[in-house]
């Protein structure tokens, strides 16, 4: 083949390989006849995709190279010229219109031909038939080939067949999950006619729940009836899991864990989780319950209870504090939520003006920080709405997942703390080919106070870290403190700290391409670009540039949890900023 990019393409998708350097690990470029064949049946398949309907692809040849040492593979190929649709028509006995199911099939007169076209034409054509009852309709696509005009004529073949009914359904395979569990996402009732569209809703819904493995429905007709009967058969995963280990990342520094957690607790699909994280910088200790489907219904209910200790650049801060959740499921991809947090939280370690008077310590913090040391007590309520279509919520190709939230501290609530934050974030996955993947995310949120109290300094913002702009440091990103000067003799009081004291807003994107080094140990290397800033009260968003980073690293689900090394640069460094670079490094321990 002449063409550089169609050759990279079939390459591509070939299961065999030339050695490499994982071959002693994957024992990729080993001689596997079973392989080339499919690696033959790729290429005709690729060539079909490509409108060559009259491909041919020969027997593999298969030689040794002179030297005895390796195998040298020849598959012959004979793409022939490419093909397109001609007229599309609709013949035998259906209870839809021509245009009804052309605009099923969506293949025009023109297009390109394509294997896959036609058997999405046929699924489209049979979805539609089951929405009123005809599970068992068929659909044959005929074509007509003209050689000379390179043409392909298309007539779809229906015969709809008789309406079913909903016999017995039946769960199969659930050893440990309760049959409601299972039957409340099915929407195929008993006694109804037959629907494929809630067929496969059904199906969707279940393997979402990630309480299986794996979900498969199977219909099965009784003889000489209309009546079908549906077996649901599901693999049970494990749900429950107990941890205690240790780990590193480059922003708390040694952390030790205890977790114990369970989403599936008595098979009522209940989540009930204890955790505990301790290190150098922060501890944190929380427990967990949440019933996705209250009594059976569309309705979430939750509760948390925790409490943590933070030690920041200049200050520290203990908390303890509950909230409580619940919310509704208006479809398959929107829900909404409704939280009430109450928070008692501890400001202290602060150097004051006065401690440095009298030698306690050296380096004042910034008046916002001094301001605000002691308790404050937080009552909050935060309305959410999620919009959710990925493909699977822990390891996600497809799909995408955005949230927005609105939280009121005090008015109302009373307590301490007063403000208004208003948060939207959202992240898009997109499959691309050889089993890459990218990804694109969106963060911005704002806060302020209200009833003229400021922002609790702990919940102003601040980017920088392996968890938001790579390349910096843990909250390199934001508004400094810039010292305090007599307003009418401009006589410097006392001089800047340079500590990032946070903002009222920030806008934060991160860009992803991951890319399967060694599909069989889930290790992937990732090439990202990170963008973003924050902003002081009083400045618009977007009103000084945006700060950006780039760089690559590698995700691994290793034996000891997942693994993150990641070296990010600072594509505009400042001054005093890192101008080479910085790893970072990430990994949860469980043993």
């Amino acid at each position: 083949m002449d063409d550089p990019a169609e050759r990279e393409d079939l390459l591509g998708g070939f299961n065999s390989s030339e050695k490499g350097f994982w071959s002693w690990l994957t024992d990729s470029g080993a001689y596997n006849p079973d392989e080339i064949q499919r690696d033959a049946e790729f290429i005709n398949y690729y060539y079909l995709e490509h409108g060559h309907a009259l491909v041919a692809v020969e027997k593999p040849l298969v030689n040794l190279t002179p030297d005895m040492s390796k195998v040298r593979v020849d598959i012959p190929v004979e793409p022939g010229p490419v093909f397109t649709f001609g007229p599309v028509r609709f013949s035998g006995d259906s209870d839809y219109t021509v245009e009804e199911m052309a605009e099923a099939v969506k293949i025009e007169e023109g297009d390109t031909f394509s294997t896959s076209a036609l058997r999405e034409g046929v699924r489209k054509l049979k979805e539609l038939l089951g929405d009123r009852g005809y599970a068992f309709a068929e659909v044959r696509p005929l074509t007509n080939v003209n050689r000379d005009a390179r043409v392909i004529d298309l007539d779809f073949l229906v015969e709809k067949g008789d309406p079913a009914t909903i016999g017995r359904v039946e769960i199969v395979g659930n050893t440990t999950t309760r049959d409601r569990v299972v039957r409340r996402d099915i929407y195929l009732v008993e006694g109804d006619l037959y629907n494929g569209t809630n067929m496969t809703r059904s199906k969707r819904k279940i393997n979402k729940t990630g309480l299986f493995e794996k979900a498969d429905f199977d219909l099965r007709r009784r003889p000489g009836t209309s009546i079908v009967d549906l077996d649901v058969k599901v693999t049970e995963t494990t749900n429950g899991s107990f941890s205690v280990g240790g780990g590193y990342s480059s922003l708390d520094g040694l952390i030790g864990m205890v977790s114990l957690s369970h989403r599936n607790v008595f098979g009522y699909g209940y989540q009930l989780s204890l955790d505990g994280s301790f290190g150098t910088s922060q501890e944190t200790y929380s427990l967990n319950f949440n019933n996705p489907r209250l009594f059976d219904s569309d309705v979430y209910f939750g509760i948390s209870l925790y409490k943590s200790f933070t030690e920041y650049s200049e200050y520290s801060r203990s908390s303890q504090g509950f909230s409580v959740k619940t919310g509704l499921a208006l479809n398959d991809d929107w829900s909404t939520r409704l939280t009430y947090a109450f928070d008692d939280s501890n400001v202290y370690d602060v150097c004051t003006d006065e401690d440095v008077a009298n030698g306690s310590c050296f380096d004042a913090a910034s008046i916002t920080v001094q301001e605000q040391e002691g308790q404050i007590v937080t009552a909050s309520l935060t309305p959410m709405i999620t919009y959710d279509t990925r493909n699977n919520q822990w390891d996600a190709s497809e799909g995408a997942r955005v949230i927005a939230s609105m939280t009121l501290a005090g008015g109302p609530l009373g307590q301490d703390a007063q403000y208004m934050q208003y948060k939207i974030k959202g992240k898009k996955y997109i499959s691309l080919p050889w089993e890459t993947i990218f990804t694109a995310s969106a963060d911005f949120s704002f806060i302020e106070g209200i009833n003229g109290e400021p922002v609790p300094i702990y919940e102003l913002y601040a980017l920088g870290g392996i968890y938001t702009m790579r390349g910096f440091g843990w909250r390199d990103i934001g508004p400094k403190d810039e010292g305090e000067v007599d307003p009418v003799t401009g006589d410097v009081i006392r001089e800047p700290s340079g500590e990032v004291v946070g903002g009222d807003k920030y806008a934060l994107f991160n860009f992803e391409y991951l890319v399967p080094i060694i599909k069989e140990a889930k290790l992937k290397a990732v090439f990202f670009l990170d963008a973003g800033n924050v902003w002081d009260v009083g400045e618009d968003l977007f009103s000084s540039e945006l700060r950006y980073s780039v760089g690559t690293g590698i995700r691994w689900f290793s034996p000891l949890g997942p693994l993150r090394l990641e070296y990010g640069y600072i594509l505009d460094p400042k001054e005093g900023e890192d101008t080479d670079g910085r790893w970072e490094f990430s990994i949860g321990g469980f043993f």
